[in-house]
């Protein structure tokens, strides 16, 4: 009889283990299907965000691609501004901290001439002067000289321009 009661005993105890058992697994599985989901929708967001801050440079750089010596990067640019730091504003909440000072550094170097420090960084006229190449102008330690070819200057700005808005998109990539 002593057998008969520790056979029983020891298959209820199995029996509730294996419930027990069963209703963690559901659970864990449950979490775990929440996680991905959470995951998910900010995956999408994210690649939205992403697609959207894109697109607010799509006509810059298709003017940039087909640029001939007589464009005016500056004037371009100077236009797109604000549309552009609205679109950085907008896109830095789905970056980490990291990457918004990193975003914050390539905007700067788009926006203004490397060389320029604190209060001359920022004025306006300052504003995209590392672009210009008319008249074959370009801005060497921070200022301003003749350049003595002018179609070499004009390859040197576009290539400039090219490599200071990737370095801006690379956060934009698709996740």
């Amino acid at each position: 009889m002593d057998n008969l009661a520790e056979y029983i005993s020891g298959a209820i105890g199995l029996s509730v283990g294996g419930v027990l058992g069963f209703l963690c697994r559901a659970i864990v599985e449950h979490r775990l299907a929440i996680d991905r989901i959470k995951e998910n929708i900010r995956l999408t967001e994210f690649n939205k965000s992403a697609s959207e801050f894109r697109c607010s440079f799509t006509d810059e750089i298709r003017i940039v691609e087909e640029s001939t010596i007589e464009t005016d990067f500056s004037d371009i640019f100077n236009k797109g501004y604000v549309r552009h730091y609205n679109a950085i504003i907008r896109f830095q909440a789905y970056l980490s901290e990291r990457d918004r000072a990193e975003i914050k550094k390539a905007w700067d170097n788009h926006c203004y001439p490397q060389g320029l420090d604190g209060y001359e960084r920022h004025l306006p006229s300052a504003k995209f002067l590392h672009y210009d190449h008319s008249q074959g102008i370009e801005v060497v330690d921070g200022k301003p000289r003749i350049s003595e070819e002018h179609e070499k200057s004009f390859r040197r700005a576009k290539n400039l321009v090219m490599k200071n808005l990737d370095s801006i998109l690379t956060f934009a990539k698709f996740k």
